[in-house]
């Protein structure tokens, strides 16, 4: 199974501003990754604080411990699907149908070159 994330923060600071809440610029010519539910786009819009960041918390989750704590929530996590199930929230659901519509290539190029009738 391939998996991946898009990596949903802004990082603030010389240079200026990265954002990583956009979806990267893909074009994507297979639908199926839609249709299959793979794609899962997770919006994160929450904003620390400096009170509030924990600048320890990168060097804590590389601990060995830490690391195995982790990977046993996932299994834990994982194995609960098939009973519990796994619906997304809506603005997952919506982040989804805003990329797939972003990605369709057929369709942006209709709807940068056509009127509707």
């Amino acid at each position: 199974m391939t998996c991946g994330f898009i990596k949903t923060v802004k990082e603030k600071g010389e240079g200026g501003n990265k954002d990583y809440n956009s979806p990267p610029n893909r074009r994507v010519s297979d639908d199926t990754i839609f249709a299959s539910g793979r794609a899962k786009i997770i919006p994160f819009n929450r904003h620390f604080t400096e009170a509030e960041q924990d600048r320890t918390l990168k060097q804590e989750f590389r601990k060995a411990k830490n690391k195995r704590a982790i990977l046993n929530w996932l299994i834990m996590g994982y194995r609960l699907i098939p009973e519990v199930g796994f619906d997304a929230p809506p603005i997952v659901t919506q982040a989804i149908a805003e990329y797939r519509q972003d990605a369709d290539i057929i369709g942006v190029f209709l709807s940068e070159r056509t009127e509707p009738m």
